[in-house]
């Protein structure tokens, strides 16, 4: 693949060093995006990335999550079971959690932030017909922990209510499991890891072209 990314001011020293050949091409540079480069790399240490990211710096929308290392609540979760079939919601709770677990392998917590923290849902007297029954919480239960292979991943903890400094709240369910992060930390992490490929060039211009010759 030849890139052609030509704004009109670029010198010739610009287009010499910025277009060149690649093996591939990742558009975004992301909390996907550089995970696909540097596993590219991983595999093919010898091959040539190329990021095109359009801001002055990553700020799609992995820089503006809110944080939390979460997989879905029970309350998501009954809710997702109402429009796809069980084996698909827990599916896709199994391939969260293994992501950021997989996210943690190639990263030092440190490095993006990660502070086991804990996680919880709290349901007040607009959303109490969300709160699932005991029988719908250990079957959520069960299916994690078939995916998993924890017990107990959610617990009711109305008892922690007062703790919290919440009133005026019927019920909690909380989870140990669930963590915080800095995405923008993560994403500076991302890039360093990037880079100690050294074949790796990073492009902040938003108008380009890519052409396949």
């Amino acid at each position: 693949m030849h890139l052609s990314i030509h704004p009109n001011n670029w010198s010739y020293w610009e287009r010499k060093s910025f277009s060149r050949e690649a093996d591939l091409a990742i558009i975004g540079c992301g909390i996907v995006g550089l995970n696909a480069g540097i596993r590219f790399l991983e595999n093919s240490p010898k091959a040539k990335v190329i990021i095109l990211e359009r801001g002055l710096s990553p700020d799609g929308a992995s820089t503006k999550n809110a944080g939390f290392a979460c997989f879905g609540s029970p309350g998501e979760l009954l809710d997702d079971l109402k429009n796809a079939p069980l084996e698909e919601v827990f599916a896709l709770f199994k391939r969260r959690y293994d992501g950021i677990f997989a996210l943690r392998k190639r990263l030092d917590a440190e490095d993006f932030g990660w502070t086991p923290s804990g996680g919880f849902e709290i349901f007040n007297e607009a959303n109490l017909q969300d709160f699932p029954s005991i029988n719908q919480l250990e079957e959520i239960n069960r299916e994690i922990y078939k995916c998993i292979g924890i017990h107990d991943y959610f617990q009711i903890a109305d008892e922690e209510i007062s703790e919290h400094g919440l009133i005026n709240l019927p019920h909690l369910i909380k989870t140990q499991h669930e963590s915080l992060l800095n995405p923008v930390k993560m994403i500076q992490a991302l890039i360093k890891k990037i880079l100690f490929f050294r074949r790796k060039y990073f492009l902040w211009y938003g108008c380009y072209t890519v052409d396949r010759r």
